[in-house]
């Protein structure tokens, strides 16, 4: 809607007056087939309507700039230019960009001489020339000197689970040359804490090259998770072969991915069609949350497949704890093709590519983050005339900076950061809670079982599983005994519908 003004025109008996209406005030309908052909859009407000034709012209690339200069800039005459580290990246004309991959462009590979200052970078966009120039120096004999400083090639991730020194970095070491160059494992070693990674703690390494040339620098978490390893309702586990789409065409690669999908007949079912995971985080953080998902928005027009960018917020809710999760308009699952009918359209669900649901906020305690998915709310559809409500999910990350935590911290209370739950059946020595301790600034942490006893009144010595009857449950913080939790819980006897089940 902000793309139009919208004006208003009123009478009042011969008086006519206009006024500009606000975009959330009126509505703007398209074709279902819009984005592929274009044609009239109707703008409608207090019942009255009117329409625009819009002719869609191909999106191309418009330039392509040095968005990170190569790791080399100097260079001993006869030589050739050396492009790792550079990237390149196209401008289209719709203001999008795109990041090329190094097969993607090409430079000159010609023996350098001294009156050589610049490199000329190509690259070819439906045989349409493209290209930027790359400034170099060339000098008679090459010295790199000393290592003046290093940095980090790209961001320091740390997994959830694994020891803090096995910390993913690349280090670049910076020379008095000007040129950078990327060290081997052996040139510098990680210093930290030996500790195992949590999601919501704050780490950081310093990486050291000598004595004096060392480098801090902050470590981003990250908690991956495989797609079929949620609890899965609606969908179905699968393994199929991965492509690559570039340049128009496809490419079939080594790779079998395992995904969960197949959530779109439950959905038309009218069923529940979900996707839960469980994650404890230490306090309280703000997150992004990756996908890397198989689009399903096929369509087919002129003997052709297509698979549509795929506006997630319509067919896919996201609630963590039960909140919902506002999902930005932009948050969207590239499309990919055409290819021909007679080839067959398998190859539009095996390509991957990926989406960042940005800041969302997960509690100190566990978290259950769920996918829901739901019947396209644009009235989408494929060209099995089916809501696209699903997609092939091969993985999740959700990655955080993390909050700082006092090493001998001072506890005010504790709390529950989930409600615990005693059921006919629950088995005592497996109880998992979620039990928080408040700092005395107000900072909560997801404490360790090791740190509290458990103690479960009307259960008899010896017995491990709850039965009918009242009991309290008791959390007592082990070197501070003042500090307890208590609950109180009534077990009916179990009972089961029949026709409940799978």
């Amino acid at each position: 809607n902000s793309d139009i003004e919208v004006i208003a025109h009123y009478l009042a008996g011969e008086e006519e007056s206009q006024k500009i209406i606000e975009s959330d005030k009126f509505s703007v309908s398209t074709p279902i087939d819009f984005a592929l052909k274009g044609g009239e859009i109707t703008v409608s407000y207090a019942g009255k309507s009117t329409t625009i034709a819009v002719t869609l012209i191909p999106v191309k690339v418009q330039s392509i700039t040095i968005s990170k200069q190569p790791y080399q800039v100097v260079y001993q005459q006869g030589t050739t230019f050396n492009g790792d580290g550079m990237e390149v990246t196209a401008v289209y004309n719709d203001g999008s960009t795109k990041l090329l991959n190094q097969e993607d462009y090409s430079y000159e590979e010609k023996n350098l001489t001294l009156q050589d200052t610049i490199v000329k970078v190509t690259y070819f966009d439906n045989d349409e020339e493209k290209s930027t120039n790359v400034k170099i120096t060339v000098v008679e004999k090459l010295n790199n000197g000393n290592v003046k400083n290093i940095e980090l090639a790209s961001k320091a991730y740390a997994f959830v689970g694994q020891n803090l020194n096995q910390t993913d970095v690349k280090v670049l070491g910076n020379y008095e040359s000007g040129n950078k160059v990327l060290l081997n494992e052996n040139q510098y070693r990680i210093i930290s804490k030996d500790q195992v990674v949590q999601l919501g703690k704050a780490y950081q390494v310093t990486i050291e090259y000598s004595e004096t040339i060392k480098l801090t620098s902050p470590v981003i978490v990250r908690q991956h998770l495989e797609g079929e390893d949620g609890d899965i309702v609606g969908g179905r586990k699968n393994t199929e072969k991965e492509y690559i789409f570039e340049n128009g065409v496809f490419h079939e690669t080594d790779t079998d991915v395992s995904f969960v999908g197949s959530f779109a007949l439950a959905v038309s079912n009218n069923q529940e069609s979900s996707l839960t995971y469980s994650i404890n985080s230490l306090t309280d953080i703000t997150s992004d949350i990756t996908m890397r998902c198989g689009n399903s928005y096929i369509v087919w027009e002129n003997n052709q497949y297509y698979m549509k960018p795929l506006q997630i917020n319509t067919i896919l809710d996201l609630t963590v704890n039960g909140e919902m999760v506002d999902i930005d308009n932009d948050v969207i699952l590239k499309g990919c093709g055409p290819i021909d009918a007679s080839k067959g359209y398998a190859p539009l669900y095996g390509v991957y590519y990926e989406f960042t649901f940005e800041d969302v906020k997960l509690a100190a305690g566990s978290n259950e983050i769920k996918l829901s998915f739901k019947n396209s709310t644009e009235g989408a559809k494929t060209c099995w005339n089916e809501s696209p409500s699903t997609m092939n999910i091969d993985y999740i990350n959700i990655d955080s900076h993390g909050v700082e935590i006092p090493d001998n911290p001072s506890i005010k209370k504790i709390e529950f950061g989930k409600d615990p739950k005693l059921e006919f059946g629950t088995q005592v020595s497996k109880l998992n809670l979620s039990i928080i301790a408040v700092l005395a600034n107000n900072l909560k942490i997801l404490l360790d079982k090791s740190l509290y006893d458990i103690k479960i009144e009307g259960l008899e010595d010896g017995e491990d599983y709850i039965s009918i009857g009242n009991y309290k449950l008791i959390v007592t913080l082990k070197n501070n005994p003042s500090l307890k939790l208590e609950k109180e819980f009534i077990v009916e006897p179990l009972r089961l519908e029949a026709e409940n089940a799978e």
